[in-house]
């Protein structure tokens, strides 16, 4: 007898590049679900409470060692993503009165597509705290933290115990952990603060739909608009939520209208101070919004998003519970609002971690489910299979997530083992701040240790120009701008002294193409105009001629 497995070929057919983003658990979960429809359970035999305790503190322990390696990312004395140090010396530059998007033709080349609310809350921190690295990393390792604990907080209102919400906000932070890059998740970006204000929508759309929910909802929405321009699908399910609890149009409307009004008010205060420029905003982003799409990124986001949304999908297809409209409306927009996401997520430069903010609502929207589900079963074999399946789901995360997360945590633990050349790098930057207090100092790309060029921010904190950031200038460069303004800035000396890897200066390979953002041209200027004065064991300083 023969088998027809020709509906599975398009699960074949998927890069196999994306499958670790969670195809494994995907299938995992098809077969947990299978089996509990097979075998009858009984929902309180030893074997299967067994398994529901391990799993569960399974998932709690890699919850705790998450939170572990936030708390070392805190004194680790660099970075570990390539936009965290053009953003952190952004902020400061910005609250320093420098413009945050540069004109593109002169000046220095800096900024990114974010909005200006991201730079003023790192600007503020570093304001705070002090200019560092450390005080930089403090907004977005809070906003981890606190999403965690308000996602205990909105379960808890929707009926969990204190069991129930641990191990759900735990399922959450383990799937945030999956990331090889930490940096999507508490690092100098805008992906934590998002994942915050989710995470405080649906906590706030949980509440009696009144005005000041409504306007609390569209401050949220303005705000993640600000960071990143496809940031009000994030809180979309929660208002569509909120207004479908209105008690009728006429309320439904006014509750849309302050919203409305609280999202515009959101959006454009962070554009009012003088060097938070919104043409100069629009040049920038027009700049650097040609990436290609990508259908290895698009095949990524679309086996993310279904290993979230597919425990909603087992339980409501396996036991059909009667839902309130609102909440039918919520599910809804979800959906549809990551069907979207999932567009800007495949561009070149992108990925599942867009997908991330959604979170929230899947795991109260899974609590939600769930509740109802067993509120309306009376049998036992029912009741059997519902735990079953929970049982399952757990497993399957575990077991088809679990190894994606061990591999994560690998990654960052090789990242910290460089810690003690990042601080002799860090020394010598300190020593030549220290040796030139009159000179222009800035670090610079080059091809020797890679993450030496994340300590750029420091010269920054302590008062210099940052004429040429490498993570803007891929982006720029990328969609065809000219390096005539790199050049320039090379020729004008606006550096008297730059720290450059030892192994070759302006050298930097693209993670976008693979290729070289700087051309022989840049090099052959910076040679020209600029010596060789010292050699270092991280950095050799190289001085502007003309400066002698």
């Amino acid at each position: 007898m023969s088998i027809d497995f020709s509906a599975l070929y398009p699960l074949y057919s998927i890069d196999p590049r994306a499958v670790w983003k969670g195809q494994l658990a995907l299938l995992l979960m098809a077969g947990a679900t299978a089996a509990v429809i097979i075998i009858p359970l009984n929902p309180d035999s030893r074997g299967l409470q067994w398994l529901k305790r391990s799993s569960i503190v399974a998932i709690m322990l890699m919850a705790a060692i998450q939170f572990a390696l936030l708390i070392c990312y805190l004194f680790y004395p660099s970075y570990l993503n390539h936009a965290e140090a053009v953003i952190a010396s952004t902020s400061w530059l910005g609250w320093e009165g420098y413009p945050l998007y540069p004109p593109l033709d002169g000046g220095d080349i800096y900024g990114t597509e974010y909005g200006p609310s991201l730079f003023q809350v790192t600007g503020f921190a570093l304001w705070l705290f002090g200019p560092s690295i450390a005080a930089s990393k403090i907004p977005g390792l809070m906003a981890f933290a606190l999403s965690q604990f308000l996602s205990f907080v909105t379960l808890r209102r929707a009926g969990a115990g204190v069991a129930a919400a641990l191990t759900m906000t735990s399922v959450q932070c383990v799937v945030q952990a999956g990331f090889t890059d930490q940096g999507f998740i508490f690092g100098v970006r805008s992906d934590a603060l998002l994942f915050l204000a989710a995470q405080t929508a649906v906590l706030t759309a949980t509440s009696a739909p009144t005005m000041l929910t409504a306007g609390a909802l569209g401050l949220l929405g303005g705000l993640c608009v600000n960071f990143k321009l496809h940031g009000g699908f994030y809180i979309l399910p929660a208002f569509v939520y909120c207004l479908g609890r209105s008690p009728n149009a006429a309320a439904g409307l006014r509750l849309t209208c302050a919203a409305g009004l609280a999202a515009i008010i959101a959006l454009a205060v962070p554009f009012s101070p003088s060097n938070a420029s919104l043409i100069e905003y629009y040049h920038h982003f027009q700049a650097i919004s040609n990436n290609p799409w990508n259908r290895w990124l698009f095949e990524q986001d679309v086996i993310f998003a279904g290993m979230c949304f597919a425990p909603l999908f087992l339980v409501y297809v396996l036991f059909t519970p009667k839902l309130p409209r609102a909440f039918n409306w919520f599910l809804a927009t979800l959906v549809l609002c990551m069907m979207i996401v999932t567009i800007p997520a495949a561009t070149t430069g992108a990925g599942p971690y867009h997908l991330l903010p959604f979170l929230p609502s899947i795991v109260w929207g899974f609590f939600v489910l769930r509740r109802e589900v067993l509120a309306s079963l009376t049998s036992l074999r029912a009741r059997g299979r519902c735990e079953g399946l929970m049982v399952g789901l757990i497993i399957a995360l575990v077991f088809g997530y679990g190894p994606i997360v061990i591999a994560s945590w690998g990654t960052v633990l090789r990242i910290f083992g460089e810690a003690p050349l990042i601080r002799e790098a860090t020394a010598e930057i300190e020593r030549t701040l220290d040796d030139y207090p009159g000179l222009k100092v800035a670090v610079g790309p080059g091809t020797g240790f890679y993450s030496a060029q994340y300590l750029r921010v420091i010269p920054v904190f302590r008062g210099n120009p940052l004429p040429i950031d490498s993570t803007s200038w891929m982006g720029l460069v990328r969609n065809g701008v000219s390096d005539q303004i790199v050049r320039r800035a090379i020729r004008e000396c606006h550096v008297d002294l730059w720290l450059l890897p030892s192994d070759g200066p302006f050298v930097v390979i693209s993670h976008l193409d693979g290729e070289d953002i700087y051309s022989d041209e840049v090099r052959a200027d910076f040679l020209s105009t600029y010596e060789r004065e010292r050699l270092g064991r991280v950095f050799d300083q190289w001085r502007c001629k003309r400066h002698e």
